[in-house]
């Protein structure tokens, strides 16, 4: 239930964490692109949101990347869908939020947001490293 997302092509790998999908974005604008915030938080739990635009109360969050992608199809260019969850992973009462990233459905707990166009990257392309025994 917990998702991040790393930049660049050298990942550390996590105990108990799996790569799901990578992408390619860019660290300029580029015509037509929008500049997407990527915060993170490590209470209750480690998670993460990704805005198009300013955030409510962004003082609780780090901000841990910021990218350039597209908000409209553009050619070569595949669909993530940006999921959100607002449940938490300890109390049905409690109200967490946050998002993920994907190229899969949404499905409960998960419910749509937005969707960000980017170029897909194989998972060949990345150098998992790992940081633990």
């Amino acid at each position: 239930m917990t998702f991040t997302i790393e930049k660049g092509l050298r990942l550390h790998t996590k105990k108990h964490w799996r790569l799901t999908g990578s992408f390619y974005a860019f660290n300029l604008p580029l015509v037509g692109s929008q500049q997407y915030t990527v915060y993170v938080r490590d209470d209750p739990f480690p998670r993460m949101q990704i805005c198009l635009g300013p955030m409510d109360k962004p003082e609780e969050w780090t901000v841990k990347a910021q990218f350039y992608a597209f908000d409209i199809p553009v050619p070569k260019t595949c669909v993530f869908e940006v999921h959100y969850c607002v449940r938490s992973i300890y109390s049905a009462a409690a109200s967490v939020p946050r998002h993920r990233m994907t190229t899969q459905e949404k499905r409960n707990p998960w419910e749509y947001r937005m969707s960000i166009y980017a170029f897909p990257a194989l998972l060949e392309d990345i150098d998992l490293l790992t940081d633990y025994d």
